[in-house]
Protein backbone atom coordinates (compact mmCIF):
# COMPACT_ATOMS: atom_id res chain seq x y z
CA UNK A 1 0.00 0.00 0.00
CA UNK A 2 1.44 3.35 -1.06
CA UNK A 3 0.64 6.34 1.17
CA UNK A 4 1.29 9.42 -0.93
CA UNK A 5 -0.58 11.99 -2.97
CA UNK A 6 0.47 13.08 -6.43
CA UNK A 7 0.04 16.71 -7.46
CA UNK A 8 0.31 17.78 -11.09
CA UNK A 9 1.39 21.40 -11.40
CA UNK A 10 4.49 21.77 -13.50
CA UNK A 11 6.02 18.41 -12.67
CA UNK A 12 5.17 15.26 -10.74
CA UNK A 13 5.83 15.71 -7.04
CA UNK A 14 5.04 12.94 -4.59
CA UNK A 15 3.95 14.25 -1.20
CA UNK A 16 3.49 11.89 1.74
CA UNK A 17 0.27 12.41 3.68
CA UNK A 18 -0.84 11.78 7.23
CA UNK A 19 -4.32 11.76 8.69
CA UNK A 20 -4.86 13.50 12.02
CA UNK A 21 -7.01 11.57 14.45
CA UNK A 22 -7.98 11.77 18.07
CA UNK A 23 -7.43 9.07 20.66
CA UNK A 24 -10.37 7.05 19.27
CA UNK A 25 -8.39 6.28 16.10
CA UNK A 26 -5.76 3.57 15.86
CA UNK A 27 -2.20 4.76 15.45
CA UNK A 28 -1.00 3.56 12.04
CA UNK A 29 1.77 4.50 9.64
CA UNK A 30 -0.57 7.08 8.06
CA UNK A 31 -2.70 8.22 11.04
CA UNK A 32 -1.19 10.43 13.74
CA UNK A 33 -2.94 10.80 17.06
CA UNK A 34 -2.01 12.58 20.29
CA UNK A 35 0.39 11.01 22.78
CA UNK A 36 -1.47 8.69 25.12
CA UNK A 37 -1.49 8.56 28.86
CA UNK A 38 -1.42 11.28 31.48
CA UNK A 39 -0.45 14.65 29.94
CA UNK A 40 1.23 15.59 33.23
CA UNK A 41 3.79 12.83 32.59
CA UNK A 42 4.63 13.88 29.03
CA UNK A 43 8.02 15.36 28.34
CA UNK A 44 8.39 18.75 26.64
CA UNK A 45 8.49 17.35 23.08
CA UNK A 46 5.34 15.25 23.68
CA UNK A 47 3.48 18.27 25.09
CA UNK A 48 4.58 20.38 22.13
CA UNK A 49 3.50 17.68 19.68
CA UNK A 50 0.06 17.37 21.35
CA UNK A 51 -0.35 21.16 21.32
CA UNK A 52 0.49 21.45 17.62
CA UNK A 53 -1.61 18.39 16.74
CA UNK A 54 -4.58 19.96 18.53
CA UNK A 55 -4.04 23.31 16.82
CA UNK A 56 -4.01 21.72 13.36
CA UNK A 57 -7.10 19.63 14.11
CA UNK A 58 -8.99 22.76 15.22
CA UNK A 59 -8.12 24.48 11.93
CA UNK A 60 -9.36 21.48 9.94
CA UNK A 61 -12.56 21.25 12.00
CA UNK A 62 -13.23 24.98 11.48
CA UNK A 63 -12.71 24.55 7.74
CA UNK A 64 -15.25 21.71 7.65
CA UNK A 65 -17.66 23.90 9.64
CA UNK A 66 -17.28 26.71 7.10
CA UNK A 67 -17.77 24.32 4.17
CA UNK A 68 -20.86 22.73 5.71
CA UNK A 69 -22.35 26.17 6.47
CA UNK A 70 -21.77 27.25 2.88
CA UNK A 71 -22.75 23.97 1.24
CA UNK A 72 -25.72 22.57 3.17
CA UNK A 73 -25.54 19.27 1.30
CA UNK A 74 -22.51 18.40 3.45
CA UNK A 75 -24.69 18.37 6.60
CA UNK A 76 -26.74 15.33 5.65
CA UNK A 77 -26.29 11.91 4.12
CA UNK A 78 -26.19 11.62 0.33
CA UNK A 79 -29.67 10.75 -0.90
CA UNK A 80 -28.50 9.14 -4.14
CA UNK A 81 -26.63 5.93 -4.72
CA UNK A 82 -22.97 6.75 -5.52
CA UNK A 83 -23.27 5.23 -9.02
CA UNK A 84 -26.25 7.45 -9.83
CA UNK A 85 -24.75 10.64 -8.36
CA UNK A 86 -21.93 10.93 -10.89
Amino acid sequence: QHHSLTFWHTEHVRVPFMLLGDSAFAFTDYCIRPCGGDPERHNQSQRKFDERHSRVRRVVERAFGIFSARFGVLRKAMELEPGIAS
